[in-house]
């Protein structure tokens, strides 16, 4: 298993341990299942699967973890070289709002960028610039460094992809935030995002595990730190196919566990 499978299964070890539990230790499955697990004296066919959206960006599906990972990949790239070169001096804040088209082309742009803007101000104050990378009214790139003075925001930008702003004049760091204006709407369709992805997630696996002949638990691991993962705990009564499963729990990154059916 990968290392973010195994910190799950940890998460789901520490969870049915707070619940007063006997657990023992996992034993290797024969894919299927990834793994055994006896809990109370009985043994359990455990699989994992990670929760993995998608988003749309220039008209195909790539997963979510896979830009989230290249952002935080640039800003690392960026911090690393940096630090390197004696020029992250103040704490700075890289904001990436997207996905937007073409952020592989970008990407380069953007680093380029900040790196100058990184250089341009390593001795300046938190207030004497900002870079950013925006689109005008008719969707055409913007690009503007701010080096000398505060920026005012220009007339006819209409989204604004990214930015790179000095915030304090210590400890050295760079700071990551991603937003998006697709993921940010929450309110009435992130349960349906949630539901979507548990639905899909179920349905696979009831054919994987059709052959298995122990009382089966499904384990999803969430990496997309998107969202509170006990958002899917409001699929309940939602989902199909749940019968197959004596429990489905869905961890995070950090190894927190929510029950979404069974009696734990």
């Amino acid at each position: 298993m990968r290392h973010d499978e195994i910190a799950a299964v940890e998460g789901l070890r520490q969870y049915l341990l707070s619940k007063g539990m006997r657990v023992e230790p996992r034993e290797d499955g024969e894919d299927p299942p990834d793994f055994y697990l006896t809990v109370e004296g009985e043994r359990f066919a455990v699989e994992v699967t990670n929760l993995i959206d998608e988003i749309e960006a220039k008209g195909a599906d790539i997963p979510r973890l896979s830009y989230t990972n290249s952002v935080h990949k640039l800003a690392s790239d960026i911090e690393k070289e940096s630090r390197k070169a004696e020029t992250l001096k103040g704490h700075y804040v890289l904001w990436v709002n997207g996905p937007f088209d073409d952020f592989a082309q970008f990407r380069k742009h953007i680093k380029s960028k900040s790196m100058a803007f990184l250089e341009q101000t390593k001795n300046t104050s938190p207030e004497d610039g900002e870079y950013l990378l925006a689109a005008d009214e008719t969707g055409a790139i913007l690009t503007t460094c701010f080096p000398d003075q505060t920026p005012e925001y220009l007339q006819g930008v209409s989204a604004v992809f990214c930015s790179i702003s000095k915030k304090e004049n210590s400890p050295d760091r760079l700071s990551l935030v991603i937003t998006s204006p697709q993921f940010t709407d929450w309110e009435k369709e992130i349960e349906l995002d949630a539901c979507r992805l548990l639905q899909r997630s179920i349905s696979a696996k009831c054919d994987k595990l059709k052959d298995i002949t122990s009382r089966r638990i499904l384990l999803l691991p969430d990496l997309s730190r998107f969202m509170d993962i006990k958002v899917y705990q409001k699929c309940v009564g939602k989902l199909h196919g749940l019968e197959n499963f004596h429990s489905i729990f869905v961890s995070d990154a950090g190894g927190a566990t929510v029950s979404i059916h069974g009696p734990w």
